[in-house]
């Protein structure tokens, strides 16, 4: 076909023959003829020969352009498909065959061909469709070589790779550029090459690396061609962004470790003889072109908003590849074009990834943004440096970056990010200022004339006009910054760059005079500006260099204003006057003596600068100021507030009366300015209806052109003056968020708090503005203050729609909402108050807080108002858990509030220049104080503390703004509830410290009101304690500092002086003082009524009944007149009824309600009291000893009579009262009432008992009620150290509010990360509680004291709780004695309480104190009171301790001194040993068996005793087989008449008195005769006491005894007999042995050492707080018992603590001054110590030492002085999460200190509270020596030394003496016994080593 003649037909022909799918050539043959084995060398013939024949075919198809005949005609499109084919056969044959070069190179020349005929025949499309489809085949071919690697290789092939390339562009196809790049990443012989050295760019004389083949480089800049291309393709093509981001990631590597990347993009510029290879050359122009297109497709990417930010990253972190690889050519070329070019291009790069990265939402992105930037000026920096920058316009692209510097800055500006517009900003500057040094060094590169020369000259200019307001907007940034140093110095070079050539300025000074330039200014204008420059300057005053500036601005400005003539006077006078108030609030701030500063004014003296002030604003010819005559009263008004600050600063006499007068006088004319704006507001109204109604148009004359006369200009002055305020206040006001808070301390005045803001209520018009919102917030929160709850509510609600339709700003939203919650909490209606509490928080969640765009000052004041928002939250907070009766949680929100205060004013006194500094004075310490400062003393009162935060307010001048006074006033209104709160827990140490607090405040700022609250409250604590005479002395400086004012506090004060005298027993004055006080309240509260109607007006119909009729202070109201009624309830006063029903009319608050029940209860009680003893019968119940259960049964029912049924309804009424109060107290209530409460109640039962109530569970009753009023503030205490223990372990920052749910109930915050943030609620030590939750035991105990919080929290008080008992789950062999006083301190009541489940019920007795041994004829000599008793207990231990200090000073060698020292020791312990004995004998007689131990009888035991008994009192009433007889006046009146045969002792009261002795005294059988003569008449027996032989039944009663312990001595006899012949049947007796009795006293006993009365001495006793704290200590004990034995089953456990004495820590003579006791024990330290004790000795202790001994040890042993609290802290102790066995040797370490009213406090407490299990400690001082011999004897007796101990281990079947029996055995040892050795006492459960 090819040979013959037809031409170009035939080659068309075949080239659409084999490219038909159904012809089979060479393609299809070659495998068939390998399958059969056709030799390779005729493969390779055939298939060189089709190639041949097939290229000599097409050649001769082809023009030529020698020949001058026509060829055939043949397609070019069929000639290359017939070169493919031919090519596809070439590439087909074996290796060797043909040439790789040879072979890439023709298809190449052959494609060339075919593409310039393609281009001719404009059939472009085609051709690179058919090329693509010809050379995929190929490479196909190519691919399945033997030789594939080598023959797809060397430059021909990365050649035609690149000529693929151009076509695969143009179709675009992404596919074949991928296959491409593949090819080109795949070929060998680029791996080959040996690695470059890298570039170095640092000089410019080595431009590369090893001179490199010409070849490699062209072969690297082929690839990298095809890889540029396929990149730019893909980005062309919009492909997917995950392809392009992979395609860039592999291309960006490339670049990045291309080793000929920079040779090839410098091309000629290059250094080597590259420079002069032509392939080089080719090849490096198409890199630099791929190279731009690759930037400018990334660039177009970073620039793009909608790629995804992955390839945005991508595309960024190639286009910076990019940029460094032009960065690193500058240093190798030296060519102006060149490096122009390059510069350009990196610059381009730069601008855009600066302008891109900025993000302004996001501060992070600032600063590679700026990096970015600063990257563009090290391009320039690299061209110029060394002065290399030839012809290269430098200037130009620095103005380019300081413009690109600029755009960035100002986007931060606008978006208020001013900090980080600082950095862009000064570069701008600093580089705008250098561009134009360079542009005006180096001239203009373009001629001026030319059009681009001109252009470039517009640019230049605008830069220089522009300059001085980039410098201006550096300084206003760093102005809002706070940097007011660069601030400043950046206005300076604002001004200097000024362009004052252009600003036409320059020109003018050289043609005229100066007044013609500036003009001659007319006074106003210069005052104003003066006025506005110390407004300026005024908020910096407390800056350096201030004061005098303000001074002379002053000065000047009254100079100004002082312009006068001879007719008018002053021109200026109201501006004048203006000027004046400014010098007044100057004087008030200043530091300096008022006097000396109005001096320096020149103004004279305050008397004259007022007198001249006032007579401005009076002056009736304003003259220039006649518009300003609107302003007068406002500046009057300001004139006097200012008078009436200086006033209080400068202390004046009668300070209230001057501050009082002047306030008023500002109220006056407050009143009269709203007046008159009422009435122009009213006239306005007026005249636009007239108006509108057709009259004639006259009123508009005032508003018409001209000057108008002075008149016309007062008639017509706006009616907006309610709008404007002095320039300061305006300027204050704007900056802060309106409070219910005075504004200035002269808010204290005789006339209502409430007048004025009570009056802007009803200004026209209000509603809806801010204004009207903060007058209703503070006026209903001054109706708060005042009790008038439903009032505050009331004008809360007209407001609240506003509030809640989002009207304010969210900051007075969250102060309104809370104010109102706070009220609603005040209310009891927790429902609502935490509804809007949470309103409130929503609010708050809105407020913007401070951020960097703020200057200083802002950021300070808004920081300080965030804090008080926050401090009023946990005030509120705490208000509503008040309601819910959760105490704990309230006070907890209460501290923090109070530091939340304390924070604000310390925040707020930044604002001050900054003072000396001097070290804290850590001297005193307060109970509060947490910090870690070693040694410190617990006792140190917090009297003595003065509060740091106080300092603050030493000079409060300078800072007096609004928000520092209401700072102020928050902090003393939270100090207040938190001494009420800790006064009533019954913590008077802590309410003093806080009222202190306020004192100092009071001081410090000057208000003597404040200091006379503080000093009234702590009256109120002394009376508490029962110092009168510090009372008294309070009372006259409270008095002093009140001064005579009808106020309430007033009325306060007058309760106080009443309530003195009362405890003084002044009962008149105190009635007077009393009616005092209640007179003034009803005035008070009559002025308030009056005022309510005049500010109220048409708004009083509107209200509810209750509303309008609400008193003012009904708390206060009801503690007076409960106590006046009290005080009367013997006097027969007529208006007595009259009296308690106005009582019961006051609100239902919960402290209204507690004083009403207290009341009625003991009124109540009081009647039934007046009712016994006009009864015979009955009056004997008062002087008889009345036991619980009643001690006697009867066979038959008793029929009461009518009287008793009547005393009776009255004791179920007094219950009825006295519950009602233990549940309104129970929780938060006062405990003193609580405590009275809870004792009443016991009396009431028992008096019920006594006549006949008979009740099962009335001694379980009663005994749970003496517990209820035992440590009742112990009981609160513990709660808050529990959540100190656990509260560490969660750290809450105070910043936050705390969360709460609708209920009220407190909301945990979600878990936030708090490890680099510390606590702020509560500070405990870093070692209390450092438990890992993730551990077993640590989280065991946290989980046994949320179960003790927890039991804590919900144990109630009501009668069903207490009727359940408490004993049931202790061991049975542990008894609880309960032994209390009344009130009165004439009744003695004693409870015995048997432990374990087959305890019976509980026996109380209540013993009168007084008579019991009067036998009537007037001689009281056997006669103890309770007053008697401790009067001499106190006389012996002040004795003894002031001998026992005196030991020091008696010389060892004088026997006379030591004799009659020692003498006095004897005769102490001889009088306290009697005096014990006396105690016993004159207060219990008898009734002390309800102390002795258990007497274990068998009924049949207990038969014989009572039938002995009984025979005895049948014998006794002579009335055995006798009628009774009737006696007049002596039979019984209560019920009916029967036989003593007919009643029977109980078997409880035979157990009782079965322990008496057959040998007591008579006068103790005789209590025994007369208790069971009362019981036979309390049953009807008829008694005649006259006819009893009572000497007779002593001595039957003793026989009785006698044979009854003759009998129980028979019986034991027996038994040791039985057990000693074996009889193992027979228990051994050990109950008395391991008997233990838990003394729980009332504070008014404690003190004494019962534990040594004869009836208790040498048994095994030790004293709990109360049952609750025994049931803590066992369940700490159970737990700790079963982490070391987890098998021990619950069973098996006795109560007994844990102590491991192997784990122990000794503390011996830490003050260094007891070498003796130190010498004694020293050998038992050493044989401690090798058991694995640890310890000090002879050494301080530190805090952290005795902390860490406590908590991780078993036993602590403490020799030393006192308890050992000037080594460690009590709250230390009270946060330890576990607190060893301790005991304490020193003197008086156990003793509590009474607290008059209060519970008593002390170590032993602390040490309870903190989860002691046992503490020994001593109740008074002792001498070493004997107290060592004592501590010794204990020692040996439970063991502790080291030869016990490891007998012990060795042998653990031994069980070792309990720590309390051993205590009990020891007081013996001592010389003195009871002086020393009744010392010792244990606290605590028992414990055994």
């Amino acid at each position: 076909m090819l040979s013959n003649g037809n031409g170009g037909e035939d080659i068309d022909e075949l080239a659409e023959l084999l490219n038909s799918p159904d012809t089979h050539w060479l393609d299809a043959w070659l495998p068939q003829l390998q399958r059969h084995a056709l030799p390779q060398k005729h493969t390779d013939s055939l298939l060189t020969r089709a190639y041949s024949v097939i290229t000599k075919a097409c050649m001769n198809r082809l023009p030529s352009s020698t020949s001058k005949t026509k060829p055939s005609s043949s397609s070019p499109r069929s000639i290359f498909v017939l070169r493919g084919h031919a090519l596809r056969c070439l590439v087909r044959a074996s290796p060797g065959t043909v040439e790789p070069d040879s072979f890439w190179d023709q298809l190449i020349r052959f494609t060339a061909s075919f593409s310039k005929s393609c281009a001719e025949m404009k059939q472009e499309e085609a051709g690179t469709i058919l090329v693509l489809s010809t050379f995929e085949g190929v490479v196909q071919c190519a691919e399945a070589r033997s030789d594939a690697s080598s023959f797809l290789d060397g430059s021909k092939f990365l050649s035609f790779c690149d000529y693929w390339i151009t076509f695969a562009k143009r179709s675009g196809d992404i596919c074949v550029l991928d296959r491409i790049g593949s090819l080109m990443q795949s070929i060998p012989s680029s791996s080959s090459y040996r690695n470059p050295e890298p570039m170095d760019c640092t000089t410019q004389d080595q431009p590369l690396p090893r001179q490199a083949k010409a070849s490699e480089v062209v072969l690297e800049g082929t690839k990298l061609c095809g890889i540029f291309a396929q990149v730019v393709a893909l980005v062309d093509k919009a492909s997917k962004d995950d392809e392009i981001a992979e395609a860039i990631q592999n291309c960006n590597k490339l670049i990045q470790k291309s080793p000929y990347l920079s040779n090839l993009l410098l091309g000629n510029q290059i250094s080597s003889d590259l420079k002069d290879n032509e392939e080089f050359i080719r090849v490096s122009g198409k890199i630099d072109r791929a190279f731009e297109r690759l930037r400018r497709s990334a660039q177009k990417l970073v620039d793009s908003q909608e790629r995804t930010p992955e390839l945005k990253q991508a595309s960024s972190d190639l286009l910076k590849s990019c940029v460094d690889a032009l960065q690193d050519l500058l240093p190798h070329s030296t060519d102006a074009k060149f490096r122009t070019d390059i510069a350009s291009r990196a610059l381009d790069s730069l601008f855009l990834m600066g302008r891109s990265t900025l993000n302004i939402a996001n501060p992070q992105t600032y600063i590679p943004a700026y990096d970015y930037l600063e990257s563009s000026l090290s391009v320039i920096e690299t061209i110029l440096k060394d002065g290399g920058g030839g012809d290269i316009d430098a200037p130009n692209y620095l103005r380019c970056i300081s413009g690109a510097f600029y755009n960035l800055a100002g986007s931060l500006y606008q978006a208020s990010r001013h900090g980080a517009a600082v950095p862009f900003l000064k570069q701008t500057c600093n580089i705008g200022v250098r561009a134009l040094d360079e542009y005006q060094r180096k001239g203009p590169k373009e001629s001026p004339n030319s059009a681009k020369g001109k252009e470039r000259e517009k640019e230049w200019m605008q830069l220089e006009q522009q300059l001085y307001r980039r410098w201006e907007l550096l300084a206003v940034c760093y102005l809002k910054n706070g940097d007011r140093k660069n601030s400043y110095e950046s206005f300076i070079k604002c001004i200097h760059s000024f362009p004052f050539t252009t600003s036409g300025l320059t020109d003018e000074t050289d043609a005229q005079c100066l007044s013609a330039i500036f003009g001659k200014q007319d006074l106003r204008v210069v005052g104003a500006l003066l006025e506005y420059q110390y407004e300026s300057l005024f908020p910096y005053r407390f800056k350096d260099g201030a004061r005098p500036v303000l001074l002379r601005l002053l000065q000047d400005i009254l100079q100004v204003y002082s312009t006068k003539d001879d007719i008018s006077g002053y021109l200026m006078p109201i501006r004048r006057a203006r000027t004046l108030v400014r010098c007044l609030e100057f004087v008030y701030r200043d530091d300096e003596d008022p006097s000396s500063v109005v001096a320096q004014l020149g103004l004279g003296s305050l008397d004259a600068l007022e007198v001249e002030v006032l007579a401005l604003l009076n002056k009736q010819d304003l003259s220039l100021d006649v518009g300003l005559a609107a302003y007068r009263h406002q500046y009057a008004i300001s004139s006097h507030l200012w008078l009436a600050n200086l006033a209080h600063r400068q202390s004046v006499d009668d300070l209230l009366g001057v501050v009082s007068k002047h306030v008023d006088e500002a109220n006056v004319l407050l009143d009269g300015l709203q007046a008159e704006v009422a009435s122009r507001t009213s006239k306005a109204t007026h005249n636009r209806k007239s108006s509108s109604s057709g009259t004639p148009k006259t009123q508009r004359k005032v508003s018409s052109g001209g000057t108008p006369k002075k008149a016309g200009i007062r008639k017509g002055v706006s009616p907006r003056v309610a709008k404007v305020a002095s320039p300061r206040a305006t300027r204050v006001t704007r900056q802060r968020v309106p409070p219910a808070a005075p504004k200035k301390p002269a808010a204290t005045t005789r006339r209502p708090p409430v007048a004025s803001k009570g009056k802007a209520l009803v200004t026209p018009k209000m509603t809806g503005r801010p204004e009207f919102i903060v007058s209703s917030l503070e006026l209903a929160y001054e109706y708060a203050k005042l009790g008038k709850l439903k009032r505050a509510a009331s004008v809360f609600n007209t407001a609240l729609d506003i509030v809640r339709n989002m009207e304010t700003s969210p900051e007075v939203g969250a102060f309104f909402l809370l104010r109102f919650s706070e009220t609603l909490a005040l209310m009891n209606d927790v429902p609502r108050s935490s509804a809007v509490y949470i309103e409130a928080y929503e609010h708050s969640e809105r407020i913007l807080v401070e951020h960097k765009g703020m200057s200083s000052s802002q950021r300070i004041q808004s920081r300080a108002r965030r804090l008080e928002l926050s401090a009023m939250a946990c005030h509120v907070f705490a208000l509503i858990q008040l309601a819910r009766d959760d105490g704990t949680l309230a006070l907890t929100s209460l501290l923090q509030s109070h530091r939340l205060w304390t924070r604000a004013i310390e925040t707020t006194s930044r604002l001050s220049r900054s003072s000396s500094k001097s070290a804290p004075d850590t001297s005193n310490q307060n109970p509060f104080d947490s910090s870690n400062t070693g040694d410190a003393s617990s006792s140190a009162t917090p009297t003595d503390a003065t509060p740091q935060s106080q300092a603050k307010l030493r000079a409060p001048y300078k800072l007096s703004t609004e928000l520092h006074w209401r700072l102020v006033e928050g902090l003393i209104g939270i100090l207040f509830p938190l001494a009420d709160t800790y006064l009533t827990r019954g913590s008077p140490r802590e309410a003093e410290y806080f009222l202190k607090q306020v004192q100092t405040l009071g001081e410090s700022t000057q208000l003597p009101i404040i200091e006379s609250r503080a000093l009234t409250r702590m009256v109120e604590v002394q009376l508490g304690l029962g110092h009168l005479e510090e009372a008294v002395t309070l009372l006259e400086e409270a008095a002093s500092k009140l001064g005579e004012w009808t106020a309430l506090d007033n009325v306060d004060l007058q309760r106080l002086l009443s309530r003195y005298s009362e405890k003084a027993e002044d009962l008149e004055a105190a009635i007077e003082l009393a009616v005092k006080a209640l007179e003034t309240l009803h005035e008070l509260n009559g002025e308030f009524q009056r005022f309510d109607g005049h500010v109220s007006g048409m708004r009083r119909s509107l209200e509810p009944q209750d509303v309008v009729g609400e008193i003012i202070a009904p708390e206060l109201l009801a503690t007076v007149l409960s106590r006046y009624i009290w005080l009367l309830r013997g006097s027969g006063d007529q208006d007595f009824d009259a009296l308690i029903s106005k009582l019961g009319t006051l609100p239902p608050t919960a402290r209204v309600k507690v004083e009403r029940n207290s009341l009625m209860a003991n009124l109540t009680l009081h009647n039934v009291h007046q009712r016994f003893q006009s009864d015979m019968f009955l009056n004997s119940l008062t002087e008889s000893t009345i036991a619980i259960p009643m001690g006697m049964s009867s066979k038959t029912t008793i029929q009461r009579m009518l009287p008793i049924n009547d005393v009776l309804n009255a004791l179920d009424s007094a219950e009825k009262y006295f519950q009602d109060s233990i549940a309104l107290t129970g929780k938060t209530g006062d405990i003193v009432q609580l405590r009275n409460a809870a004792v009443s109640l016991t009396l009431v039962k028992a008096f019920q008992t006594s006549l006949g109530r008979l009740e099962d569970r009335n001694a379980v009753y009663a005994a749970s009620l003496l517990d209820a009023s035992s440590a009742t503030t112990l009981r609160r205490e513990m709660l808050e150290a529990i959540q100190q223990k656990l509260s560490s372990m969660h750290p809450a920052d105070d910043f936050e509010w705390p969360l709460i749910s609708s209920e009220g109930i407190s909301e945990p915050r979600p878990p936030t990360n708090t490890s680099t943030r510390p606590s702020l609620l509560l500070r405990p030590s870093e070692d209390d509680m450092d438990v890992d939750e993730g551990k077993p035991n640590e989280r065991s105990l946290k989980e046994y004291w949320k179960s003790v919080q927890s039991r804590y929290q919900t144990k109630l008080l009501d009668p069903e709780s207490l009727c359940s008992s408490q004993t049931k789950t202790l061991p049975s062999n542990w008894t609880i004695i309960h032994v209390h006083l009344a009130e009165d301190k004439s009744t003695l009541l004693v409870s015995r309480q048997e432990c374990g489940e087959s305890a019976g019920n509980p026996l109380l007795f209540c013993v009168p104190l007084k008579g019991r041994r009067d036998d009537g004829t007037g001689d009281e000599e056997e006669h103890l009171s309770f007053e008697d008793a401790m009067a001499e207990f106190t006389e012996i231990i002040r004795l003894s301790n002031e001998g026992t200090k005196a030991a020091v000073h008696v010389n060892k060698d004088d026997e006379e001194a030591r004799s009659k020292w020692w003498k006095q020791r004897n005769d102490l312990d001889t009088r306290l040993k009697d005096l014990l004995e006396n105690i016993e004998f004159c207060w219990l007689g008898a009734f002390k068996t309800i102390l002795g131990q258990r007497p274990n009888l068998t009924s049949e035991q207990m038969d014989e005793l009572r039938t002995g008994f009984e025979k005895v009192f049948q014998r006794s009433l002579q009335v055995k087989d006798k009628k009774p007889k009737s006696r007049g006046g002596h039979k019984k009146a209560g019920s009916q008449s029967q036989a003593p045969s007919q009643v029977y002792l109980d078997d409880a009261m035979l157990r009782c008195f079965s322990t008496l002795s057959p040998k007591c005294r008579e006068e103790e059988l005789e209590d025994l005769l007369y208790f069971i003569l009362d019981l036979y008449q309390f049953h009807g027996v008829p008694v005649v006491t006259a006819e009893v032989d009572a000497m007779q039944t002593v001595l039957d009663l003793r026989t009785v005894l006698e044979e009854h312990n003759a009998r129980l001595l028979k019986t034991k006899k027996a038994k040791e007999k039985l057990q000693r012949l074996g009889h193992r049947s027979v228990p051994a007796e050990q109950s008395g042995d391991e008997e233990h009795v838990f003394l729980v006293l009332d504070k008014n006993v404690q003190g004494l050492p019962w534990e040594s009365l004869p009836v208790l001495r040498g048994r095994s006793v030790s004293r709990i707080p109360c049952i609750d704290f025994l049931h803590d200590r066992i369940a700490f004990a159970a737990l700790k018992r079963g982490q070391l034995s987890p098998e021990a089953e619950e069973g098996d456990y006795d109560g007994t603590a844990v102590v491991n004495p192997r784990n122990g820590y000794y503390i011996l003579n830490p003050s260094g001054d007891l070498t003796k006791t130190e010498s004694r024990f020293q050998g038992w330290v050493d044989d401690m110590k090798k058991l694995g004790w640890d310890g000090v000795a002879g050494k301080p202790v530190t805090e952290q030492q005795f902390s860490r001994a406590l908590k991780e040890r078993d036993l602590v042993v403490y020799f030393g002085h006192g308890g050992g609290e000037q080594y460690i802290r009590s709250h230390r102790i009270k946060g330890l999460p576990t607190c060893a066995a301790t005991m304490l040797w020193g003197c008086s370490s156990g003793n509590l200190k009474d607290m008059g009213d209060y519970d008593r406090t002390g170590t032993p407490y602390n040490y309870m509270l903190g989860g002691c299990p046992t503490l020994v400690a001593n109740l008074w001082d002792v001498t070493d020596r004997d107290i060592d011999k004592f501590s010794m004897s204990v020692f040996d007796k439970i063991g502790l030394n080291g030869n016990l101990i490891s007998r012990s281990t060795a042998n653990r079947s031994t069980t070792s003496t309990s720590i309390l029996a051993a205590v009990a055995r020891s007081r013996d040892i001592c010389k003195l016994k009871y002086l020393t050795g009744a010392a010792p006492v244990v606290y605590g459960i028992p414990f055994h080593l």
